[in-house]
């Protein structure tokens, strides 16, 4: 619209400056060239043709007309002129508000073609962070299922030591439990074998001092003290660790 405006106003003013370029003094000059007429008769015919008669003068309706002198239709054409004039000022300072106004639509539109952009690009830069902390964060997430998961394995895993620990712990007591049971018998059986050699020492002694001991005696007491150093060697490899 702007646009056709212009146009209209730029083909106004040329007719208006074409009008413009004839001098006031031709104008004057040609209307004073012209021959004077006083007044204009016309006659009529009363018939039904209606055609002016122009063989009876003084017959029919006369008109009679006074024409502008050459001077008063310069001043007339100088007014018009002058009023062309104004009106061409005024069209040019239409087609400049027009074209400033034109002109601001445009950088209106421009600014906000700019502001459209940069708040696409904005909002494009904030979808990109969005995703990007999305993909961290799904990344973070597997990271922490995966850490879960070890943990559980390792807990599991860590029970089952602490319940192979206490169960060695209890088998280690009843071991000691037997270990200290053994070594009572074999002290028991220290202080039998004691009290059998010490016997047999005195028997060994009467023995020389009587130079003679039954064979049933002998033979009982060398059974025990085979007996004893045999029960004495089962002890011991019963209570050595294995």
């Amino acid at each position: 619209m702007a646009m056709l405006f212009l146009i209209l106003l730029l083909c106004a003013a040329v007719a208006l400056i074409a009008l413009l370029l004839v001098p006031a003094e031709a104008i004057k000059q040609l209307y004073k060239g012209r021959p004077r007429l006083s007044g204009l008769t016309l006659n009529m015919r009363s018939d039904s043709g209606g055609e002016p008669d122009t063989a009876a003068p003084g017959k029919g309706i006369s008109a009679q007309q006074p024409l502008a002198s050459p001077e008063s239709k310069a001043e007339e054409l100088a007014v018009k002129l002058k009023a062309a004039r104004e009106d061409i000022r005024k069209l040019q300072e239409d087609a400049a508000l027009a074209k400033n106004s034109e002109s601001a639509a445009l950088a209106e539109l421009s600014k906000f073609k700019l502001g459209t952009e940069k708040d696409a690009s904005d909002q494009e830069n904030r979808k990109k962070e969005i995703r990007e902390l999305a993909d961290k964060l799904l990344e973070k997430g597997r990271e922490y299922e995966k850490e879960f998961s070890l943990n559980l394995s390792l807990n599991k895993e860590l029970g089952g030591y602490k319940e192979k620990c206490e169960r060695l712990e209890s088998e280690n007591r009843q071991q000691g439990e037997k270990l200290a049971l053994l070594e009572g018998h074999v002290k028991a059986y220290k202080e039998e074998l004691k009290k059998q050699a010490q016997l047999i020492s005195e028997l060994t002694k009467k023995n020389d001092e009587a130079q003679w001991v039954s064979k049933k005696e002998y033979e009982a007491l060398q059974a025990r003290l085979v007996k004893g150093k045999e029960d004495e060697k089962g002890i011991d490899e019963e209570g050595r660790p294995a």
